[in-house]
């Protein structure tokens, strides 16, 4: 059960010590930049407290308008750190948010993006169809409720005011056609037997960051004993330089000039580290 609808951790009976830190301001540093890779410094966190609404099929987004309940992000709609009224109140006609509302605002100020430069918004998870709108105007949808996506918002900003994001979820759980395993819409009101309850809506951290004109998408490494292939995925086309710089704490100890864009480069490490459970060694790269 969930005492009470206000969300972080007095809204949990059997909470741990993680869960004590929960606050809905928290959120933002618990969480901090979510990836390990492709870190950059003009970035937000955009957890906390969400406006929420659980919608009927069909009905169409009110953009502009504050919804009626709030959610603590990035906890899903069924867990108590959301916030949202325990379903499981047998005096309460219990919602099974299949369609569900998001909505925020966030200043774009610090991303106003440099000449040529772009905004991206990111979301790590939601599930399972996520439509996402910023100043009402579509940017992107998603289908899938564990993988990460991202959409170039640059051109929905207004730039310099509060602009707001909208986000459409639809999560039918065991009623739809997605692979659901065991997870089961009954086990939020009747919990037993092989059954558990559903994970549904935005269940990891959403943020927003600057990216210069030729950015970084994503990194794929390769490591044998001696040599690092890295293959650095980019917005520009094959071929563009690419500079690679490998460090031991702080410490340059490889580099390479010659990479290019989208294309696996080898770069060889001299007398390398080797990782193991007793010395969890991890070398750096720029």
């Amino acid at each position: 059960m969930c005492p009470q609808p206000q969300g972080g951790a007095d809204n949990t009976d059997i909470i741990t010590k993680w869960g004590k830190k929960i606050t809905p301001e928290s959120v933002k540093t618990i969480f901090d930049y979510p990836r390990p890779q492709m870190v950059r410094s003009n970035f937000e966190n955009l957890n906390g407290l969400w406006e929420f609404q659980a919608v009927t099929d069909g009905e169409r987004p009110t953009f502009g308008v504050t919804l009626n309940e709030t959610i603590l992000v990035p906890f899903p709609v069924e867990s108590c750190l959301s916030g949202l009224k325990d379903a499981t109140d047998p005096n309460d006609v219990p919602p099974t948010y299949q369609h569900m509302w998001y909505r925020t605002t966030v200043s774009s100020e610090r991303f106003q993006a440099t000449a040529g430069g772009k905004t991206l918004l990111h979301f790590g998870a939601v599930d399972w169809q996520a439509d996402v709108y910023v100043n009402g105007q579509w940017v992107g949808s998603n289908t899938g409720g564990y993988n990460g996506f991202s959409f170039d918002v640059t051109e929905a900003l207004a730039g310099g005011g509060a602009e707001e994001i909208f986000v459409v979820v639809h999560d039918p759980s065991n009623m739809g056609p997605q692979p659901f395993g065991k997870q089961r819409i009954s086990a939020r009101y009747s919990p037993g037997g092989d059954t558990y309850t559903p994970v549904s809506g935005i269940w990891q951290t959403v943020w927003m960051e600057s990216v210069p004109e030729a950015y970084i998408e994503g990194l794929k490494i390769v490591a044998d004993m001696t040599t690092l292939t890295l293959t650095t995925n980019t917005n520009v086309p094959d071929g563009s330089a690419v500079t690679v710089k490998v460090m031991d704490e702080g410490k340059t100890v490889a580099t390479s000039s010659g990479c290019k864009a989208n294309m696996p480069c080898k770069i060889p490490i001299s007398s390398p580290k080797l990782w193991s459970p007793e010395t969890p060694f991890l070398y750096n790269m720029t």
